[in-house]
């Protein structure tokens, strides 16, 4: 790649995210760079997810750990998007990105649900200390929270990529919920109900994945606008 080419998306970059796209709120532009920073990271923590469950022999890490990597994924692919748009590429390759990061955060929500269901009926049981479980649901909570916010207050902007990230990390704050519960469930002693965990699972990676719909919905009926 160029400097000349390197050049125009640190532009693009610098426009886009802190002018008039964003009615000059410089939040929303850190909302976008702070998930692409902390992207790999998060790609870290579903790898850890996964090595932790093969050490302990608990299906329930890997299979978060596997939805943590998907979803990292998609926010990529999704900002992908937004790069090609800046080298020159036509709005199909653009759009072609956006989409698939849909298609990547549907297939997660629908793998998720599937394994929820399935623990439904083959309940597993989980402890964490007392310091770990209040600190797991504080920072899920507040992550939804974050993005809800985000989601209602920047609900009109037409930037493609920002509303892809945003309802991306919704969809990854809703499964990560799953966690808290299972924190809570250890925390209180509700053990006599494990397959709760299930359900919860079950309920939210279907929301994550009704939200895929909707985004790929969204995402289609703006690209014919734009071609």
């Amino acid at each position: 790649m160029g400097s000349g080419r390197l050049e125009r998306i640190k532009e693009a970059l610098s426009s886009t995210f802190f002018c008039e796209d964003f009615t000059n709120d410089t939040s929303a532009a850190m909302s976008l760079i702070l998930s692409g920073t902390a992207g790999f990271f998060t790609a870290l923590l579903g790898i850890g997810k996964i090595i932790a469950g093969l050490f302990t022999h608990s299906v329930f890490p890997c299979a978060n750990g596997l939805y943590t990597l998907g979803m990292s994924g998609a926010r990529y692919l999704a900002m992908g998007g937004f790069v090609k748009s800046e080298l020159g590429a036509p709005p199909e390759k653009e759009y072609f990105s956006y989409k698939f990061s849909a298609l990547v955060m549907i297939l997660s929500g629908l793998l998720y649900t599937a394994y929820s269901v399935w623990m439904i009926s083959n309940p597993q049981y989980f402890y964490f200390g007392n310091v770990a479980a209040t600190f797991i649901m504080l920072i899920t909570l507040s992550e939804i929270a974050a993005n809800a916010h985000g989601i209602y207050k920047y609900r009109k902007v037409q930037n493609p990529v920002l509303y892809c990230v945003k309802i991306i990390n919704l969809g990854a704050s809703l499964v990560s919920l799953v966690l808290t519960q299972a924190s809570l469930v250890a925390l209180f002693d509700w053990q006599k109900h494990p397959s709760f965990t299930g359900t919860l699972g079950t309920v939210m990676g279907a929301l994550s994945t009704v939200l895929g719909l909707i985004l790929l919905i969204r995402l289609s009926i703006k690209e014919k606008r734009v071609l």
